[in-house]
């Protein structure tokens, strides 16, 4: 029974969600047990430039840092996000649209790349830790709000608020629990500039800024989308964390 419902679980996940997870998951548990070297999958720059070890552009976001006592739960709860948040978006805003809803994680990856190119040359001592698969979920999770705003959820001691909230929500847990919060605003900054070019910029001067492109398009042939509605009318869903909750209720 179990194993029938794991597999009905991973059956219904849309396919960039799947496999963006399971490239997360897969290569963060991999480095930990040493089967794969964490030195070779963060974003260093200079090595990507003079020594063309141009995975390492892709690497930054699937591997989620050493897996410890202290770093674990979080690593848990980012895969949750990711799950939940990327099956959200594409499944009912991009319903019927995986090859935008790729281009947009692709769009985001590629600020996100920008903005920490900028501040390792530029302002070094600003730069985050060289890995951004959170900051990926955070621009997903900023996307999401944006576009679901009404959504009421519920954190840690029964504080409830619009989901149009949620980022700088967990922008200040993490500032309170004394973490640093720069990969969470590095996310909400690519997040906000694939939402403005996609979205605020078309409707406020009727011309498009950013598409996707055609050869991506071709990857996935564009289905009917079912029973569309308002864009924010996404999945209603009441978020309780509090301690003996489970994630999601």
């Amino acid at each position: 029974m179990a194993d029938s419902d794991l597999q009905s679980w991973w059956n219904g996940l849309p396919v960039v969600t799947k496999w963006l997870f399971a490239s997360s998951f897969g290569t963060t548990v991999a480095a930990h047990f040493g089967l794969l070297p964490w030195q070779y999958l963060i974003l260093i720059f200079e090595e990507v430039f003079y020594k063309f070890q141009i995975w390492r552009l892709v690497s930054a976001f699937i591997w989620h840092g050493p897996i410890t006592k202290a770093t674990g739960f979080a690593f848990l709860i980012n895969m949750v996000f990711l799950v939940r948040y990327a099956s959200a978006l594409e499944k009912h805003d991009f319903a019927g649209r995986t090859a935008d809803f790729l281009f947009m994680v692709l769009f985001g990856a590629l600020n996100l790349l920008g903005i920490q190119a900028f501040l390792t040359f530029f302002m070094p001592s600003w730069a985050p830790l060289p890995l951004l698969g959170p900051a990926l979920i955070v621009m997903l999770i900023y996307y999401w709000s944006k576009i679901t705003p009404n959504v009421t959820m519920t954190f840690l001691l029964g504080i409830q608020f619009k989901s149009q909230w949620f980022p700088w929500v967990l922008v200040a847990f993490t500032v309170l629990t004394g973490g640093d919060p720069r990969m969470e605003l590095m996310g909400i900054a690519a997040g906000h500039i694939y939402f403005f070019l996609n979205d605020m910029y078309p409707r406020i001067y009727g011309r498009t800024l950013i598409s996707t492109p055609q050869f991506i398009k071709g990857w996935f042939p564009q289905a009917p989308r079912p029973g569309a509605g308002p864009a924010d009318q996404g999945p209603r869903m009441r978020y309780n964390w509090g301690a003996g909750q489970r994630l999601g209720n």
